[in-house]
């Protein structure tokens, strides 16, 4: 009998490839470390830019704010949502992350201007609209970032309002909220709870020039060259071809406007 020796145990191939083994596990770590560093210098450089540019200083609350006007720009409805809007959940619901609910947006520069436009233009129009005290509890079990614990720049009376709320003898509140609670509830309650209603809501050409009245910065005039996707927007009416109690044409209507007439023709209910 042979006495096997140690040398026998390892196959001759393994001291041949040994090499190439090693050199493919360096290749690959260089490489992890290499997307490593320029991930953390691009995510460096983009917080470089947000701290020196008002343009970029917009935290994912404030723009949930915008995203409820313009729903088709949420996470839940991009295609591809790698890298867009991460401090949003989109599996089951369309709020904010909590923890990134303070911290600056992550979205492409179109949708940023898009963002500051609609800032500069409508953001101070609130629905003259009625809350009730069971919806807005509602509310706040939906969105959870505008609770006073969530919510760090929450005013004191707020905070006061929601602590007390099931002791308050007022049917409806909405003259005690803060103006951008309003916002979120309306927006919140347009998309949730009168989608349907809204998205079959044509008004006529008398009820916009009355709308446009008190609020003319949702004219044609500020929106043409900006709405690529309508670029009919409110045009027979700009042009005066219409007759009064006609129906506006559905592709003349952005979904913003027919949400912010649709809550004016509801003031105070």
């Amino acid at each position: 009998m042979v006495e096997l020796q140690e040398k026998n145990f390892f196959r001759k191939e393994y001291g041949e490839h040994s090499y190439s083994f090693r050199f493919s596990a360096i290749l690959v770590a260089f490489t992890i470390l290499l997307i490593y560093g320029f991930t953390y210098k691009a995510n460096q450089l983009v917080n470089e830019q947000q701290q020196s540019s008002p343009f970029l200083r917009v935290t994912n609350r404030q723009f949930s704010l915008f995203l409820w006007q313009y729903p088709q720009f949420m996470r839940v409805h991009a295609k591809n949502k790698i890298g867009y809007l991460p401090g949003f959940q989109y599996l089951h619901k369309v709020n904010m992350e909590l923890e990134f609910s303070e911290e600056y947006i992550v979205v492409p520069p179109d949708t940023l201007f898009l963002y500051h436009t609609w800032n500069r233009l409508l953001s101070s129009y609130i629905p003259k609209r009625s809350i009730s005290q069971p919806e807005f509890k509602e509310f706040l079990n939906a969105l959870n970032e505008w609770q006073p614990a969530n919510w760090i720049s929450a005013p004191k009376g707020y905070v006061e309002l929601v602590n007390s709320l099931n002791e308050l003898k007022y049917q409806n509140i909405e003259q005690l909220l803060p103006f951008e609670i309003k916002q979120a509830f309306f927006g919140w309650k347009n998309y949730f709870k009168e989608g349907n209603l809204i998205n079959a809501f044509n008004p006529t050409y008398l009820e916009m020039k009355e709308f446009l009245k008190i609020y003319p910065t949702y004219a044609r005039n500020y929106w043409q060259n900006i709405l690529v996707s309508h670029p009919n927007y409110l045009k027979s009416l700009n042009d005066g071809n219409y007759e009064s109690h006609t129906k506006i044409p559905q592709d003349e209507i952005a979904p913003f406007l027919r949400v912010a007439i649709f809550n004016h023709i509801h003031t105070l209910q």
